[in-house]
C-alpha cells in the first residue's frame, strides 16, 4: 500500500471512529436515547428549545468535536505525539499537515462524513 493509501484509510477510519461516533454519542446524549439519568435530564432541557437553538446547539457540538479533533492532528504535526497506523512509519510524516488534510472539498470530513464540517 502507498503513502496516499495509507493516509486515506487513516482518514477514513479517524473520521467514521473519532469524528462521526462522537457527534452520534451526543446527539444520542441529548435527545435522552441513552437512559441515563443524565441523559433523560438533558433532554429535558433540550426538548422544549426552538428549532433554531437545537441547531445551534447541535453546531456547538459540531464544533467542539472538531475543534479536538483538528487539535489532536496538529499535535501529531507538531511531533508533540506520534500515530502510528497499520504498522506504518509516522503519519506525520505521510502528509504535508494532518491538519489539513480534514478541510476543503477533498477533506477527510467531506469525503467520509455524515455529518456537515463545521469552520475552526
Amino acid at each position: 500500500m502507498n503513502r496516499q493509501d495509507i493516509l486515506r484509510d487513516f482518514g477514513k477510519i479517524f473520521i467514521k471512529e473519532a469524528r462521526d461516533s462522537s457527534i452520534e454519542r451526543v446527539f444520542d446524549f441529548i435527545q435522552g436515547n441513552l437512559r441515563t439519568p443524565e441523559s433523560i435530564r438533558f433532554s429535558e432541557f433540550y426538548s422544549p428549545l426552538s428549532q433554531d437553538q437545537k441547531d445551534d446547539f447541535k453546531y456547538l457540538a459540531l464544533l467542539a468535536i472538531d475543534s479536538a479533533i483538528f487539535r489532536i492532528l496538529r499535535m501529531a504535526d507538531q511531533e508533540v505525539i506520534d500515530i502510528k497506523f497499520n504498522d506504518s512509519d509516522s503519519i506525520s510524516q505521510m502528509s504535508d499537515g494532518l491538519a489539513g488534510e480534514l478541510f476543503g472539498d477533498s477533506g477527510w470530513m467531506k469525503e467520509f462524513s455524515d455529518y456537515p464540517s463545521t469552520t475552526i
